[in-house]
């Protein structure tokens, strides 16, 4: 478990800095496109963790699973 927490919070923090680095040419449509991509990829991470049992997705401090 602590290991898929580790590996979620990287990916998260990846695809949330990729996305905040392209906000300022979010009109440019390479920009926009890798933005939606690393949103898609975001939703996906959250899915496969199987969040029914996640209180809290901090990307800083990270998953936080019902005990």
């Amino acid at each position: 478990p602590d290991v898929l927490r580790s590996l979620a919070v990287v990916h998260l923090l990846t695809r949330c800095a990729l996305i905040k680095l392209h906000m300022p040419l979010m009109n440019e449509p390479g920009s926009n496109e890798r933005a939606i991509s690393a949103t898609r990829s975001i939703v996906g991470i959250l899915r496969g963790l199987g969040t029914s049992g996640i209180d809290v997705v901090n990307p800083i401090m990270g998953v936080s699973k019902n005990l």
